[in-house]
């Protein structure tokens, strides 16, 4: 497994339509209040797709910021293992 960290669009990720905590508003501003003391720390992990694997709280609290771009790990995890 290969991982590359870079700056993309956050327009440009995609959630993944099966996120189990779709329903995280609270989580949602504690991200938010985490972002806003201590910077932003752990970038989202997409796949070559732009698809998020993991850090769907942290692109919803980025998007409620207005964050424009983003650092994310991309990684060339199989589609099956990322599910």
């Amino acid at each position: 497994m290969k991982s590359q960290l870079k700056t993309i669009p956050l327009a440009d990720i995609i959630p993944y339509w099966r996120n189990p905590r779709d329903n995280n508003d609270m989580a949602v501003q504690m991200v938010i209040d985490s972002i806003s003391e201590y910077g932003y720390q752990a970038p989202i992990v997409v796949d070559t797709k732009n698809v998020i694997i993991l850090g769907h709280t942290r692109y919803k609290a980025l998007r409620k910021i207005g964050a424009e771009t983003v650092d994310v790990l991309v990684s060339d995890l199989d589609e099956t293992l990322a599910r």
